[in-house]
């Protein structure tokens, strides 16, 4: 039977309203499969959620719900293991499809000859980077939705590493651009949407977590960049480089967040700690006067 050229991959856990909004961003489509992976939902969450399919009634559509909960970077996994797409994008439950996307990528990926990783530009034009360590280390991390990687690259490579519980894009990406060319385009499919049960909020709040997460994803990173991994100052270096962009970028955009001042409040010492430069110390102030009482 021939594949269909296009898998979207939505793992889900206790979002049914938002997956169904997902859903319908999609539109109808021939020569696509929406592959929807629960990842073992409270009941009542279950049932709304396999209702909800039903009503969107579009083509094509498999919903599968995992027997326990796997976890976020499992369950991306299990999407791929599901999928049987010529070319895979993976899109959050809560995110959207913007108006008219699906259609441009079809068109898109009709035209396309080679396996690659295809990601928002940033820019108005088309760019293509060719594998090596290089483009690894040059990338500017795309969005965890919206890209599209042909299935080639899966069977080669595997899914998202499982050793990561958070941000595990920031890693594949990277790996995929080592072996593969990755494709820039202007067009950006997807919209994110900001919640009050974004994962990165709950993720956030489990501290020392995300630092021995960090300092992992660094020293894999490390690999992908053709870096010395045995050089223990390169790499500390790198790990605290890793740290302060985690840490500002936390407190940036929590301060002026009243219900997300916990959070901020829980990274403030971090980087004050790391603040060993005056402009790193005059950002922890401005940061923390934004913050306020």
């Amino acid at each position: 039977m021939k594949r269909p050229l296009l898998s979207i991959l939505i793992p889900t856990y206790n979002r049914a309203e938002m997956t169904y909004e997902c859903i319908n961003s999609i539109g109808t489509h021939d020569d696509l499969e929406i592959v929807i992976v629960d990842d073992c939902s409270n009941d009542a969450e279950w049932f709304n959620l396999f209702e909800l399919v039903e009503l969107a009634s579009l083509n094509h559509t498999n919903i599968y719900r995992n027997e326990s909960n796997l976890g976020m970077v499992r369950n991306f996994n299990k999407c791929m293991e599901y999928a049987t797409g010529e070319w895979f994008c993976l899109i959050g439950s809560d995110d959207l499809f913007r108006k008219g996307a699906v259609g441009r990528i079809l068109d898109y990926l009709r035209k396309q000859t080679e396996s690659a990783l295809i990601v928002h530009s940033r820019s108005t034009k088309y760019t293509r980077s060719e594998p090596g360590h290089e483009s690894a280390k040059a990338m500017r991390l795309p969005s965890g939705s919206g890209n599209l990687w042909h299935r080639s690259i899966y069977e080669e490579l595997g899914g998202f590493n499982e050793r990561l519980e958070f941000s595990p894009d920031a890693e594949y990406w990277r790996r995929i651009a080592v072996k593969y060319p990755v494709i820039g385009t202007p067009d950006k499919f997807t919209r994110y949407r900001e919640h009050e049960n974004n994962i990165m909020w709950s993720m956030w709040r489990q501290r020392d977590k995300m630092f021995s997460q960090v300092i992992l994803l660094t020293r894999l990173n490390m690999v992908h960049f053709g870096e010395d991994v045995n050089n223990l100052d390169i790499v500390a270096q790198n790990q605290s480089e890793a740290l302060w962009e985690t840490v500002s970028y936390i407190l940036r955009k929590t301060s002026r967040m009243p219900s997300k001042h916990d959070i901020f409040d829980t990274y403030l010492n971090k980087g004050n700690n790391l603040a060993y430069t005056e402009e790193r110390k005059n950002l922890i102030a401005q940061l923390v006067k934004a913050r306020g009482s």
